[in-house]
């Protein structure tokens, strides 16, 4: 849990209530505690720089983008073409895997400002390529990994960016607050993913069920759920 996200916990009633939610949370991570602390997260990221995507610095734009660049990723592969490689194409015959995977991830991320909401999104991709690509030895396996993912596949790493990209949107806000209740950081981390993943599974299956993975609808259905996630906390 956390990035290298550069800014505090700012002096408002939200965020303190936040705040509070947290130590209950550091002292005891039970579901009720998490959801307590999910709710008043939202409600302070509303206060503070709002969600939605209605800046490129609120909560939800970059983390959108990313996604919604990824599903496109994939679909190119399926269709036979590799197109977000700008290099030439005896260039490409060259590359080596993690040579390909650098370049993967420079076309999702874009252009870097290092706000929050973009560390966080770049930050919980990174996470997402990692695992994806893990055994992954030629770049024929790279291509394979993402030509062969299933609908199943796809859900599974939808849940698992989005839990780690509010992780780490939170997570320097509120590293060092568990550090000084001297709770452990990465159980408390884990216990936390646990929880948005459970919420977001049950989320997508509720109202993404009709949807089919890769489809426009659903691609539509990924972003704004992105971009208005927290409002699962409301």
């Amino acid at each position: 849990m956390g990035t290298s996200q550069s800014h505090k916990l700012l002096k408002t009633p939200a965020w303190s209530q936040a705040k509070r939610a947290m130590t209950e949370v550091a002292h005891n991570p039970s579901n009720t505690n998490i959801g307590k602390f999910m709710h008043n997260f939202s409600h302070a990221i509303q206060s503070s720089s709002g969600r939605g995507g209605s800046s490129k610095s609120s909560f939800g734009h970059h983390g959108s983008l990313i996604i919604s660049r990824f599903l496109d990723l994939v679909g190119d592969v399926r269709n036979g073409v590799f197109p977000f490689i700008s290099v030439s194409d005896e260039e490409k015959t060259t590359l080596t895997p993690q040579e390909t995977l650098i370049l993967i991830y420079d076309s999702l991320t874009g252009d870097s400002d290092s706000n929050p909401d973009q560390v966080a999104a770049q930050a919980a991709l990174d996470s997402m390529l990692n695992e994806l690509f893990d055994k992954c030895e030629t770049v024929e396996d790279i291509k394979d990994t993402l030509k062969n993912l299933s609908n199943e596949d796809i859900i599974f790493l939808t849940i698992e960016y989005q839990s780690t990209y509010i992780l780490e949107y939170a997570g320097e806000l509120f590293q060092e607050h568990i550090f000084s209740k001297e709770a452990d950081p990465a159980s408390i981390n884990a216990d936390i993913k646990n929880y948005i993943k459970s919420e977001l599974s049950s989320y997508i299956t509720e109202n993404g069920k009709l949807l089919s993975p890769m489809s426009t609808q659903w691609k539509q259905f990924i972003e704004t759920m992105t971009s208005e996630i927290l409002e699962i906390w409301k």
